[in-house]
């Protein structure tokens, strides 16, 4: 996910990208703060378009696709912004390094044990 900020008075314009596989998704907003009728405190409102999916013919077309809408957008004056991510992002994450650690540790238990039978042989011996 890549979220593009432009400030222009006291909005925020924002616009995510997002690719999944061969398909495209974006949404556009603005943020910006009022004040409270009655009040001194200020109210932030944060208004944003329906998300928008573009299917494309592969991946490396969405790609080069989503890449050129962010190269016009930042030369508009768009900067890109950290993004953090969601909780499903972040826990596949997490399964994917749980995954290599556990076949890295069967990997070397099955090289130990390949070393004791005497299939692999030790170097210097």
């Amino acid at each position: 996910m890549i979220q593009l900020l432009k400030q222009i008075d006291d909005q925020v314009h924002h616009i995510v990208y997002h690719q999944e596989g061969r398909i495209l998704f974006y949404r556009e907003g603005v943020a910006r703060k009022e004040q409270i009728k009655n009040s001194e405190d200020m109210m932030e409102i944060n208004e944003e378009s329906s998300t928008v999916r573009v299917p494309c013919r592969n991946t490396i077309v969405a790609y080069r696709q989503k890449t050129e809408w962010i190269r016009e957008k930042v030369e508009d004056g768009y900067m890109r912004s950290p993004f953090s991510q969601s909780k499903a992002i972040e826990y596949r994450a997490d399964r994917r390094i749980i995954q290599l650690r556990m076949l890295s540790a069967v990997l070397v238990m099955l090289s130990g044990l390949l070393t004791l039978t005497g299939i692999l042989p030790i170097p210097g011996i």
